[in-house]
């Protein structure tokens, strides 16, 4: 179990009392549990658990659906991932490409997927030829204040808002120290109190504009590449509070939608287990301690540090662990989904972590905008899907709704950053 030091402990009880603002949906409408889980029902059972995936897509300029369901049902994911080559040249193709998500949807009556991309600055920057430059994050620590910064990442939200995006796969919330600045560099804002003030502002940024974050990695990364082989990160005590958890403390309390799960192995806290496949650091850290009741999203599970595990079982176990998502680079997820639906028909205690999990993606829609409660006549609730002309505007409102907020991206850009990015 990690312990604060006393003072650090107080503080951060005392900010989560009377600072944090995060919504609470069980504070809502009576009826609302109810409405999530008939919304679910309303569901096949493949449909169901296709809502556990954040999912790479095909193209740039038109969707569809690659795989079926074994009665020839188009399978979508609950989430589509956008990578750089999915991103059109042009403003005008991100928004008809998202907007053919949307489309394609309607038109098979099927559940609307949210879209994610990873937009953190610098290097990691899928939308660089689109919208305004937009820094590192060290180079935006290093030129801005934390209040400024909020500004930069406000008409960079404003901008993605208008082109579609549901989700930003960031900030990173990590404290660059020793252990991992080999592997961070410039994708992280500093140390400790700068990861915390800036990455706090960030989200407060994005969200503000119709944008959701998912915080990563959490808890944490070593100085070795996840993509490529495992991680470990072997610190614990107060180097483990002061540098790993006291950040991610903080950012909590700006509500993010989501936190993206590391796959690092931390032995002080779980030796047998990267973070992702970890109960005690999704369960216990995460949820219990800290208190999290958004979205937890997986990394991606495709990558070399959890390669050891068969791809099935791995989605099994992260689950069963506590992550509600599991990302997979791939574009294919039909064969993973039947593998949960299989441990399901076996294990009560699964189906009833995966029932849990389908019901935090459904109030993370609703918190995106994607659905909607509505009072039927009965006095009970619904949840219907906004359309996305609704949600985001008409193509042509969203176009110039872009270039007035990259505009104002660009000017700020040109008076903070004249030296160029990094």
């Amino acid at each position: 179990m990690i312990g604060f030091p006393r003072k650090h402990l107080l503080l951060f009880l005392f900010l989560i009392l009377f600072l944090s603002s995060a919504p609470s949906f069980a504070a809502d409408a009576s009826g609302l549990t109810q409405a999530v889980d008939d919304y679910i029902l309303s569901l096949t059972p493949m449909q169901q658990v296709s809502l556990l995936f954040l999912v790479n897509i095909d193209g740039d300029t038109a969707y569809r659906a690659l795989e079926r369901d074994d009665d020839g049902t188009p399978l979508v994911p609950g989430g589509c991932l956008f990578f750089s080559y999915n991103v059109a040249p042009a403003a005008s193709g991100v928004i008809e490409f998202t907007r053919s998500i949307a489309g394609y949807c309607s038109a098979h009556k099927l559940p609307r997927p949210y879209t994610a991309i990873d937009q953190e600055g610098g290097g990691v920057n899928r939308l660089r030829d689109v919208t305004s430059p937009l820094p590192s994050p060290a180079l935006v620590a290093e030129r801005l204040s934390a209040c400024d910064s909020a500004r930069l990442y406000a008409a960079q939200g404003a901008q993605m808002a208008a082109l579609g995006f549901d989700l930003n796969l960031a900030p990173i919330a990590e404290a660059l120290a020793g252990f991992n600045s080999d592997y961070l560099g410039r994708r992280a804002f500093g140390g400790a109190g700068t990861a915390s003030a800036y990455s706090y502002a960030a989200v407060r940024a994005y969200q503000g504009q119709g944008v959701l974050c998912a915080v990563k990695h959490f808890p944490g990364n070593s100085n070795s590449d996840p993509h490529t082989g495992s991680s470990v990160l072997d610190i614990g005590g107060k180097e483990l509070a002061l540098s790993v958890q006291l950040p991610f403390a903080f950012v909590l309390l700006s509500s993010p939608a989501a936190v993206l799960m590391s796959h690092a192995v931390i032995p002080s806290v779980d030796a047998k287990n990267p973070a992702v496949l970890s109960e005690r650091w999704i369960k216990g850290e995460l949820r219990g301690r800290l208190g999290y009741e958004g979205l937890v999203i997986s990394d991606d599970i495709f990558m070399g540090a959890v390669s050891s595990f068969g791809m099935g079982t791995l989605a099994v176990k992260a689950i069963s662990s506590g992550a509600d998502v599991l990302m997979l680079s791939d574009k294919y997820f039909k064969s993973v989904a039947s593998a949960l639906l299989d441990e399901a028909s076996q294990n009560s205690a699964f189906a009833f972590r995966l029932r849990e999990a389908e019901r935090h993606v459904v109030l993370f829609k609703l918190r995106a905008g994607i659905l909607r409660a509505e009072e039927s006549g009965d006095g009970r609730l619904l949840l219907v899907e906004v359309p996305l002309d609704k949600q985001r505007g008409s193509p042509s409102a969203r176009l110039k709704a872009f270039e007035e907020s990259k505009g104002q991206g660009e000017d700020f850009y040109r008076r903070y950053f004249s030296g160029g990015a990094r």
